[in-house]
């Protein structure tokens, strides 16, 4: 396993500074292509219940070659062999592939990375949802620091849960972070870099920051009995002083039941200039929830 060096991390993030705007927009261009050429190996493959890492079955488990879709739990991993997984693919090529995962199969919903439900003082938590599973990251300040008793190296923890039931617990191994890793934490979490993982990978924390207006033409109704396929709940607060035409509110309700467009959108359109409409967007019981860790408390003498 390579040293890590905080040095070269903080040297990163000078460099980024240092990039002039052309040549940032080109790399971020070559970036999104790249990234757009690789997701769209690993649909193709997952469509068809294969991996583009190795392309074999889900179904192949084979210790010589560890291989990211071990995590699906769809061949016959088992959690003492995940440091063989930490050992081949660093925190960012593991949560990246898993995001994908997710994404292919709810998009965004599936990703609870939001800021406002993980603590203050973690540089990161998130969980990531996909069919029964669910996979949890989490890196205190210590952590970060490699300051944690007999773990002295900067690492992150990770939990798996099968049916609710914990499969790799989060405090079962100490994930090193690679140097690239850490350079690009470091960015983030200390000189206020924005975290992306483009399109394909973003979470709720990318849909939240979405303008709103974008938000509602994107939104779709959704059909009674589906409620729990939503990503958000929206909430429209309506006030007029001289009251409400509910002739208006009951068209736009009919046209979206008829066309599954979004209702706030086909509301605010209807209403006149002495109609005040405020809507509110939340995420919905459909996002996970983040999976907190127990911190292991020192035993008094």
């Amino acid at each position: 396993m390579e040293e890590i060096d905080i040095e070269k991390a903080k040297q990163y993030s000078t460099f980024l500074k240092s990039i002039p705007k052309e040549k940032e927009a080109e790399l971020v261009q070559q970036t999104f292509d790249q990234h757009e050429e690789e997701h769209s190996r690993f649909l193709d493959a997952y469509l068809k219940d294969e991996c583009y890492l190795c392309n074999k079955s889900f179904k192949t488990y084979s210790k010589s070659n560890p291989c990211l879709h071990w995590l699906l739990r769809r061949c016959k991993f088992k959690k003492k062999d995940f440091p063989l997984l930490t050992e081949k693919y660093d925190y960012h090529q593991i949560n990246m592939y898993l995001r994908w995962v997710a994404n292919a199969e709810y998009f965004q919903k599936n990703i609870n990375d939001m800021k406002d439900e993980r603590s203050e003082k973690k540089v990161f938590q998130s969980t990531i949802k996909w069919k029964n599973i669910e996979w949890s990251f989490e890196c205190s300040e210590n952590d970060f620091k490699g300051h944690n008793g007999a773990v002295n190296y900067p690492h992150y923890h990770f939990q798996m849960t099968i049916d609710k039931n914990i499969f790799i617990n989060y405090n079962g191994f100490h994930n090193r972070f690679s140097q690239q890793d850490l350079s690009y934490l470091y960015a983030i979490h200390h000189d206020g870099f924005t975290p992306s993982y483009g399109l394909h990978g973003s979470g709720m924390q990318d849909a939240m920051l979405t303008d709103p207006e974008d938000l509602l033409e994107r939104f779709s109704i959704i059909e009674e009995g589906e409620e729990n396929d939503g990503a958000f709940h929206i909430q429209n607060i309506i006030s007029n002083p001289d009251g409400i035409d509910m002739d208006i509110i009951q068209d736009a309700m009919d046209e979206s039941r008829r066309t599954k467009k979004s209702f706030s959108k086909l509301l605010n359109k209807r209403l006149d200039d002495q109609t005040n409409i405020a809507t509110i967007i939340t995420p919905s019981e459909r996002v996970p929830e983040i999976a907190k860790r127990t911190e292991h408390k020192p035993r008094k003498s």
